[in-house]
């Protein structure tokens, strides 16, 4: 099930679109992950 608003109750870094998402919106967001994590080690 969905809850909207869910950035209110846990934090969010990454948003993937898509009711499900496609496999290259995923890639797409776990690489988008990697990065801050990476930007965030620095």
């Amino acid at each position: 099930s969905v809850v909207p608003g869910v950035d209110k109750l846990v934090p969010v870094d990454v948003y993937i679109a898509g009711c499900p998402p496609r496999p290259e919106s995923m890639l797409d967001g776990i690489l988008r992950l990697e990065h801050l994590i990476q930007e965030r080690r620095e």
